[in-house]
C-alpha cells in the first residue's frame, strides 16, 4: 500500500513537471499541441513497457492528458483547445423549464464543456459529489469558472429555482474519475 502511495505520487510530480516545462517554454498558443504530443508519447512508451496496457492506451492518453490540462489551466491563463463539435444548435433553443446537464468524471469531459461554453451555453451552477466542499469548477483552457455546491439535502430547492429561471444546472454523478456513481444527482 505504502509503495503504490509513492508510486503514485512520484507520477503525480512527473506530471507537474511536464506541466511546468510547457507552460515555462512554450506560448499559451502551443500549450495544447506539447500537451497532446508529450502524452501521447509517455503512453505509447508506456504501452510498450507494460503490454498488459496495450489495450488500455486511448484512456491513459485521455487521462494523463486531462491531468496536464487541468494543471496547465491552473496558471490562469488562457489558452485554446482545437474541438471539433456537431449538434450544437440543440442548446440554441429556448428552454422555459432549464436544462440538466448530467456527465461523469470522464477524461476530458471539461474539454466538452468548454466547448459549450465558448458557444454561448454557460451553466449557472454545478452540482458535485466531490468529499471536498467546492465553490467551483475550473473549465480547461479557459479562465471561467463555474459556480459549484456539494450534493445535499438543500441542493434540490437550489436546483429548481435555477431550472424555474430558465437557467443551465450541471450534475456531475460521481466525485472523481473511477468513483462509484451516485443514483441521485442531488443527494
Amino acid at each position: 500500500m505504502l509503495f503504490v502511495r509513492i508510486k503514485n505520487k512520484i507520477k503525480f510530480l512527473l506530471k507537474q513537471i511536464l506541466a511546468f516545462f510547457i507552460v515555462s517554454f512554450y506560448k499559451p498558443e502551443k500549450w495544447y499541441l506539447v500537451a497532446y504530443k508529450s502524452t501521447r508519447f509517455i503512453a505509447m512508451l508506456e504501452t510498450q513497457f507494460i503490454p498488459s496496457r496495450r489495450p488500455l492506451f486511448g484512456l491513459n492518453h485521455a487521462t494523463l492528458l486531462n491531468t496536464i490540462l487541468s494543471l496547465m489551466t491552473r496558471r490562469k491563463i488562457p489558452f485554446p483547445i482545437p474541438v471539433r463539435a456537431h449538434g450544437l444548435e440543440i442548446f440554441e433553443r429556448a428552454r422555459p423549464n432549464g436544462v440538466i446537464l448530467c456527465s461523469l468524471h470522464i477524461p476530458l469531459c471539461k474539454v466538452a464543456l468548454r466547448r459549450l461554453i465558448e458557444n454561448g451555453f454557460h451553466p449557472d451552477l454545478a452540482i458535485t459529489h466531490h468529499r471536498n466542499k467546492n465553490t467551483s469548477i475550473a473549465v480547461w483552457g479557459i479562465t471561467d469558472v463555474i459556480p459549484a455546491i456539494k450534493a445535499g439535502p438543500v441542493v434540490f430547492f437550489k436546483a429548481k429555482t435555477i431550472l424555474n429561471q430558465g437557467k443551465c444546472l450541471l450534475a456531475l454523478a460521481d466525485p472523481v474519475f473511477g468513483a462509484d456513481i451516485s443514483p441521485n444527482l442531488f443527494f
